[in-house]
């Protein structure tokens, strides 16, 4: 992805401290950030779109919330205008469609804070799933030094990824590499179970 170290580093520490205030576990982190992915496969959106479409659902919820309000004062003050009866009060929700609206707004409301709650939940699972994602990504500066001893090309780790995706995306290309490199892992266990 072409961040920095330090980016990175600062990337796993605000993680670290985001899941020490939250009471969260990496792995209840990476869950996450995993139903975030899934959410936002099912919508239909990209990562970056689901906080404008949060916020885009709290601005409704407000407003539901708001109407409902408003819905509910005329309504008070309709009956206490006219000091009307419980059975009154049936019958007018019977006959009028102000109580249809406010039963609507409500259903509209308990749907938009359902689903506020849950793209948070799924966002936030997303963004701890990213991060981890990262992580696994990264190479100590020691390896990264000695491979660069013994290679007669200076080689970043931009490049190294590169490498790496080129071989895991077209392993038919590259399948004298992957068995040279499998033939290294089996040396080298091997020397450790020594």
């Amino acid at each position: 992805m072409g961040l920095k170290e330090d980016q990175v580093e600062s990337f796993i520490e605000t993680i670290i401290i985001y899941c020490f205030k939250h009471g969260l576990t990496g792995e209840e982190f990476l869950n996450i950030v995993n139903k975030v992915c899934v959410l936002s496969d099912n919508l239909e959106m990209p990562l970056d779109e689901l906080p404008n479409h949060i916020i885009q659902q709290q601005l409704e919820l407000e407003k539901v919330e708001k109407e409902t309000e408003d819905a509910k004062f005329k309504q008070t003050q309709v009956l206490q205008h006219y000091n009307v009866t419980m059975a009154d009060l049936e019958e007018y929700r019977r006959n009028n469609r102000l109580v249809e609206t406010i039963k609507s707004q409500q259903n509209k409301l308990e749907k938009a804070e359902r689903q506020i709650h849950y793209l948070k939940k799924e966002l936030s699972n997303e963004q701890f799933k990213n991060t981890g994602f990262e992580y696994s990504r990264l190479i100590s500066e020691y390896e990264l030094n000695e491979a660069n001893k013994l290679l007669d090309r200076h080689i970043e780790p931009s490049e190294l990824r590169e490498i790496a995706d080129e071989i895991y995306h077209n392993p038919s290309k590259y399948t004298d590499i992957i068995s040279e490199i499998r033939e290294c892992r089996r040396i080298s266990s091997f020397n450790m179970n020594k």
